[in-house]
This record gives structure tokens, sequence and C-alpha cells, in this order.
């Protein structure tokens, strides 16, 4: 039951939700079973309220937050959910390592999908370096330019600087327009 827990949270019904718990009497370790995908799914959805009533019924924890390393940081992050990337550090005191985690995923797939409002929160929230820019460089800066996403190339080499190198693998797999943006750094 709590797998269909999940499908109804990744639909943002929490009506839904609410009936299921009721009518099944879904535990904490039900939901742990299957990796708190609900929170997840909920996460990379968008659903606040239905994040914020599976915190309050199950009793999650940051580790709960955490789980599988497709933590709901991740998602939310992934698919532009600001309010909820701000709720999920509020609530379960993420920190810089957790939004480090598997090799920067959370900033890697905001930048990859153009969420440059959620690229700058996760920077001014965790402190990201020039290292940890580096590190995610290979996935999230290559698939921004790849993407077209203009907007986050600029923010990252305004906030990070782009070595030579990097300005040449990046015109490599970018979109026209970021191409021509690259050619202006030389």
């Amino acid at each position: 039951m709590a797998r269909v827990l999940a499908d109804a949270a990744e639909s943002g019904d929490l009506g839904a939700c609410r009936r299921l718990h009721a009518q099944h009497n879904l535990t904490p370790e039900d939901v742990r079973a299957t990796n708190n995908w609900a929170l997840r799914s909920a996460a990379r959805k968008g659903h606040l309220d239905v994040c914020r009533w599976l915190h309050e019924t199950f009793a999650l924890t940051a580790a709960d937050a955490r789980s599988a390393d497709n933590d709901a940081l991740h998602w939310a992050a992934t698919n532009g959910h600001l309010d909820v990337c701000r709720w999920l550090h509020a609530t379960f005191g993420l920190t810089a390592a957790d939004a480090r985690a598997s090799d920067n995923s959370a900033l890697r797939g905001a930048a990859s999908n153009g969420h440059l409002g959620v690229c700058k929160w996760l920077d001014a929230t965790y402190r990201l370096t020039a290292v940890d820019a580096r590190a995610f460089y290979n996935w999230s800066l290559r698939y921004a330019a790849k993407n077209g996403h203009l907007g986050v190339c600029l923010w990252f080499y305004d906030t990070f600087g782009f070595t030579a190198y990097e300005c040449e693998t990046l015109t490599e797999c970018a979109t026209p327009s970021v191409a021509a943006w690259i050619a202006t750094l030389s």
C-alpha cells in the first residue's frame, strides 16, 4: 500500500494520501520500506503540501529526506521547485554535504534544466566554491550549455569563471546561442 501512497503523493492528491493512510493504517516503517518514494515523488513534482503532510504524519527525518542517493532535494532542485528546496532545507536541516551528495546532484540537476533561481539559492545556502563548480562542471555546466540555458551559463561564469580549456570543451557541446556567447569570452 505504501507504493500506492507514493503514486498519490506524486500526483499531488493529498486527499487520496489521507484516505490511504486512514484506510490502511500506514506506518512510518511502511513508508520507509519503499525507500521514502512518497517524499521523493512529491518533492520531484513540487507538491509542497504533500511533502509537509508526509513529514507530519510519518515523522520523517533528515535521513528519510536523504535516502537512496536520489534524495528529495535533488529531485526538487532538478525540477525547479525552489519552495520545496527551501522547505526541505529548513525542515530537515540539510547541509552542504547533502547538496553535494551524489556528485552535486541538486545543483547539477537544476543547472541542466535551466533553473537559475534554484542554482543561485543552492549556492547562497550551501556556499558552493569554485572547487564544487569544477566537481560538477562536466555534468551541470555542460548540460546547461547543451540545453541552451544561457542564463545559467552566464551565472556560472560570473560566479566561478571558466578556464580556456572549459570554454573550448563547452563550445563543443553548446547550442549555437551559448557557443556564440562563449566565443566572446576568448
